[in-house]
């Protein structure tokens, strides 16, 4: 995307990637928009399902439930996410993402890899994670998930980076192509300092499923907070961080380090409820979704809603609320050569919205896959 916005613009689309682009009278017939802007396709790395569906399901029809849902909400590309279960659960639905990479389901968006959101994470610090399937990460366990996939399938996975022997599981991850974020920990600020020198790049729901900040102990938030080379991702529905605590962490954390995310769950485009979650039960009121505990466990949120809810707690412009939806997610798992922003040469994963952050038209490289 050029640093800027083109008003009255024209793109060109050839073999499903942008090969011209400009301002005033496009050259040639076009597809007039209108009063609509066009942005880029949003990418999600971090959704666990959506419209009664969920990536451990392991069914393709899951899988393409959620393409299609967050197609409607303007996702071109995105990560299916797991969550803390046994090995061969959390086997079979990587398995099942592994299939469905590099092709399309009709109408839906394309799937990039997956996301290990369970089960490497610190019981203290489990939120909606089902605490008897938490275990540490090893080389055998994830040697068994990449043989599942193509290359560079295994995109990220969330660890806590404090517990034993996850310095050397992090190194590993990173010297196989995987992207690692620290989530649902209790790490210090020290640990996240060497956390980061391993090689991890992003924090899991910033704010969420981790240690408290103290000033004295700023711990894995102060960390996602400031730590050069670290990306925090942002719930903006305004329950996970209150509207203020969005403009917080966005101020204090740059536009260029926060990835939007939604954090989806099955009840994404569905009515309030009852629904399972990891081998438990949540009830969805509104936008949110809780344990009998209490607990937050995922979002309602479609990523549009992301970034029109970014806008307004943070006072971004659209451009900037984009761009943390976008490009910079896009960046944060390696794939902002092809996807993440309007450029020549890049592909032409395009979505037409209006003045009400309504997705009227999504294109997956070049081709309409959902219209209003």
């Amino acid at each position: 995307m050029p640093q800027r916005e083109l008003v009255g613009g024209w793109l060109k689309v050839e073999g499903g990637k942008i090969t011209d682009l400009g301002e005033g009278t496009p050259p040639g017939e076009a597809v007039d928009l209108g009063e609509l802007t066009l942005i880029p396709g949003l990418v999600e790395v971090h959704i666990h399902g959506a419209r009664g569906a969920d990536t451990m399901d392991a069914t393709p029809q899951a899988l393409e439930t959620m393409a299609q849902m967050v197609a409607t909400g303007g996702v071109t590309s995105f990560l299916p996410t797991t969550m803390s279960a046994p090995a061969e659960a959390v086997v079979r639905a990587v398995e099942n993402v592994g299939k469905h990479m590099g092709q399309s389901f009709v109408h839906g968006a394309r799937i990039l890899g997956v996301h290990i959101e369970g089960p490497f994470i610190a019981k203290e610090f489990k939120g909606a994670q089902l605490e008897s399937t938490i275990r540490p990460g090893t080389k055998e366990e994830v040697d068994r998930l990449y043989a599942l996939l193509p290359q560079g399938g295994l995109k990220l996975v969330t660890v806590a980076p404090e517990l034993p022997g996850h310095m050397e599981f992090i190194r590993y991850l990173v010297s196989r192509g995987t992207y690692v974020a620290a989530g649902h920990s209790g790490a210090t600020f020290a640990q996240m300092e060497e956390a980061v020198a391993a090689g991890v790049t992003q924090v899991t729901h910033t704010g969420n499923g981790m240690r408290p900040f103290h000033h004295r102990e700023p711990g894995i938030l102060g960390a996602a907070l400031n730590l050069k080379g670290l990306r925090a991702q942002i719930i903006a529905d305004g329950i996970h961080l209150n509207p203020a605590t969005v403009k917080l962490f966005i101020d204090a954390r740059g536009i260029d380090d926060v990835i939007l995310i939604t954090d989806g769950i099955r009840a994404v485009g569905y009515p309030d409820g009852e629904y399972e979650m990891g081998g438990q039960m949540i009830t969805v009121r509104g936008l949110e979704a809780r344990l009998p505990s209490g607990s937050l466990c995922g979002s309602r949120l479609t990523m549009i809603e992301a970034v029109e809810r970014a806008c307004r707690f943070a006072k971004l412009s659209l451009y900037e609320a984009v761009r943390a939806a976008s490009l910079i997610p896009a960046r944060s798992i390696g794939v902002d050569n092809e996807y993440g922003s309007i450029e020549v040469g890049k592909v032409a994963d395009l979505v037409a919205i209006n003045s009400q952050f309504q997705v009227e038209r999504t294109y997956l490289a070049g081709e309409l896959i959902y219209q209003r």
